[in-house]
């Protein structure tokens, strides 16, 4: 599925919350602390963690341990 998305378009900036969910609460225990501000790095995380590179795109590695060799050719052409 990834590599379909990755195909039509998306890319790492698309990986994002929604704009309420960013923002820093007003009180609470997170109250000041915005999500937003966590993102860039729980997204590097993620993407390591599913054995994607720094843009989001699946590793070929990735791919062939899963099995899934043969979609390569639909990734962008830097693989």
């Amino acid at each position: 599925m990834r590599v379909y998305n990755v195909r039509c378009g998306h890319a790492a900036e698309h990986d994002s919350v929604a704009p309420r969910f960013a923002r820093a609460p007003e009180n609470g225990l997170n109250a000041g602390r915005a999500f937003a501000d966590y993102l860039p790095d729980v997204r590097r995380k993620y993407y390591e963690e599913m054995g994607w590179d720094e843009s989001g795109v699946p590793r070929r590695e990735t791919l062939k341990r899963l099995g899934l060799e043969h979609i390569v050719i639909h990734l962008p052409s830097v693989y």
